[in-house]
């Protein structure tokens, strides 16, 4: 998938772009242009709309992020009265919006 993502951070190993809010990916330096490039100070700034394709995304980290929400929401008093689909679709918002 394509996206257009803003440039929120610029490192000497590349940067980091918003594809969604909450939603950051790391774009590494050489991966910024066809022509080898020295910084990538030196072809986006922050700010900067680009195109980005998702290549992944780190899955222990997600597994990660969910165990600790699902802590978290062991005492969370918005699952009183939810079905078990209703806990899911909460869980899921919560976990994509935490992963950045």
């Amino acid at each position: 998938v394509i996206y257009d993502a803003k440039v929120v951070k610029v490192e000497d190993f590349g940067c980091f772009a918003e594809l969604w809010p909450g939603c950051e990916g790391l774009i590494h330096v050489s991966q910024l242009a066809l022509e080898h490039v020295n910084k990538p100070s030196d072809v986006v700034k922050v700010g900067d709309i680009i195109k980005v394709k998702s290549m992944g995304y780190d899955k222990k980290a997600v597994e990660q992020k969910i165990a600790e929400i699902l802590d978290l929401l062991s005492t969370d008093k918005s699952f009183a009265g939810k079905t078990q689909k209703e806990k899911e679709d909460i869980l899921f918002r919560r976990a994509i919006v935490e992963l950045a």
